[in-house]
């Protein structure tokens, strides 16, 4: 043990410009995910990212036969070659599942895990002609009905003559070509569609007004039984809902008031994971191993509070003490902290099931506070325990490369801080923290070297604070990496953080964030 256990130090009321915390260094500690550490496409050179997911809004209607999809209201209700297949080469347009392929291919050369979503709409795009007419809605020519189980066996070479898509054939074409889940290459998660509560509104052509709760369970528990069936050990996310409505009420589901009552349900999270404990109890294996939402910060929260109630906004997914500056924070607050609250959900309906946000953000994320509020969710993701998170950059295809420098410098504080490879510690420690609203501040220990790491936000708009952490004894240095208002966007070794006796101690200018690395 590097350092000795954490005394507990009083705030000196007359000095606010000194922040005095400990640690908890003796603590076993909470094993952090490296999943944590994932984004939805591959924009940003550099980052050494865990996990890649591909879906989204066109991956609902994603056809794997031919690669089509079809944009929905996101684009002139056009199907052809669209997002899923942006990145895809040419020569892998016309392989079956060409762009999963591309996607995952790219996901092994870093090392990463893929999570593939799946359909559950009902139906995919049959061709790539354009835009689908209102009179073209499904069922028509311009649709491929999506069944979850074929009835005869499998092919390696899908019949696009038919009218229908197989998911089952879909996960055997992947496991044929890299392996199951749990080999070296195999795809290791399927995810159940994407924002069910919205296919009304993004997807008119191929699905009509609100989605039944009964309906989306139903659907999500045939489909995880087919895949399972044909890749048992592969992991299955559900329902990523949108946001804080969806996971209530599933975006004003009609069934979902009287099924609420009936059962005293809180929220529609609650019932989803009840219905998948009961699936699993008569199948006798787990069919959902993992609750997979999205989060975004609402332009609310900025509109609202303005900058200070951004740089706040991560602690409405743990902080007790806080109310986040939203309509969510004054007509729901019940619901909030949010991570506690899913837990409390799982821990009653489902226990050991895991909880993946795999479309996140915290709104502009070209600017420094986007960047610093990014690396604070980062923080709570591995303070919480969360098994997964990958980030939804807000981005588009025109972004230049100093656009992407805020957020990629947020998430090399964790993932690369030293240019080297150097990672933010696999085990988190409790901190105690008295002013949050200050600064906020991770713990870890790298379990290889007892390492102390350590990464810092300076919340403060206008001065900076001092964070004083007692050590227990003496003989450490540290080194800082940072980057904020002052120091500019890009990550760089600083020179903020010193050891004075036993007391590590670090100026943390105002709108900054650094990762502090203690060792012998």
């Amino acid at each position: 043990m590097l350092f000795a256990a954490a005394t507990v130090l009083a705030i000196a009321s007359a000095d606010l410009n000194t922040l005095e915390l400990t640690i908890d260094h003796r603590g076993q500690g909470r094993p952090i995910s490296r999943l944590i550490y994932g984004a939805n496409d591959s924009k940003f050179h550099h980052v050494p990212w865990t996990l890649f997911r591909f879906g989204g809004n066109a991956a609902t209607t994603y056809n794997w036969e031919n690669n089509y999809d079809n944009a929905g209201n996101d684009w002139k209700q056009s199907s052809g070659f669209g997002w899923s297949t942006r990145h895809t080469p040419e020569s892998l347009r016309s392989v079956p599942a060409g762009a999963i392929i591309n996607h995952h291919e790219k996901a092994l050369q870093i090392g990463a895990e893929s999570i593939v979503q799946v359909n559950l709409m009902g139906y995919v795009a049959a061709d790539g002609d354009g835009p689908v007419l209102e009179s073209e809605q499904a069922p028509s020519r311009r649709w491929k009905k999506v069944v979850p189980k074929k009835p005869g066996p499998f092919s390696l070479v899908p019949d696009q003559t038919d009218e229908f898509v197989y998911l089952d054939e879909f996960v055997n074409y992947l496991v044929n070509r890299f392996g199951p889940a749990g080999t070296p290459k195999g795809i290791a998660a399927y995810s159940l569609d994407n924002e069910p509560g919205l296919w009304g509104h993004t997807h008119p052509r191929a699905f009509s007004g609100k989605t039944p709760a009964k309906l989306l369970v139903q659907r999500s528990i045939d489909a995880a039984r087919a895949i399972k069936a044909v890749d048992p050990k592969a992991k299955i996310h559900g329902f990523a809902p949108f946001g804080v409505y969806e996971y209530i009420a599933l975006t004003g589901a009609p069934d979902w008031p009287e099924t609420a009552k009936a059962n005293g349900y809180a929220w529609f999270i609650d019932y989803y994971l009840a219905e998948f404990a009961k699936a699993s109890k008569e199948d006798g294996r787990r069919l959902l191993d993992v609750l997979d939402l999205h989060f975004y910060v609402g332009g609310g929260v900025i509109e609202e509070g303005g900058l200070d109630a951004h740089l706040q906004s991560p602690r409405a997914m743990w902080d007790r003490s806080y109310r986040e500056q939203s309509w969510l924070g004054e007509v729901l607050p019940e619901f909030f902290p949010l991570i506690p609250r899913i837990n409390k959900s799982i821990a009653r309906y489902y226990p050991g099931t895991k909880l993946c946000f795999s479309e996140w953000n915290t709104e502009r994320p070209t600017t420094l506070p986007g960047a610093l509020t990014t690396a604070d969710m980062l923080g709570v993701f591995g303070q919480e325990g969360l098994y997964a998170a990958t980030w939804w950059s807000l981005l588009n295809e025109k972004s230049t490369e100093a656009d992407l420098v805020p957020s990629r410098s947020a998430f090399q504080l964790f993932r690369d801080y030293d240019g080297a490879g150097g990672t933010f510690g696999d085990v988190s420690l409790n901190v105690k923290n008295p002013r949050p609203r200050d600064a906020s501040v991770y713990a870890s220990r790298n379990s290889k070297t007892g390492e102390l790491h350590l990464v810092m936000i300076g919340k403060r708009r206008h001065v900076p604070v001092t964070v004083r952490i007692p050590l227990g004894k003496a003989g450490f240095g540290a080194k800082s990496y940072g980057f904020g208002l002052e120091w500019g966007n890009g990550l760089k070794l600083q020179k903020n953080a010193r050891v004075v006796g036993e007391t590590l101690l670090v100026e943390l200018p105002k709108q900054s964030a650094c990762h502090v690395v203690v060792g012998p």
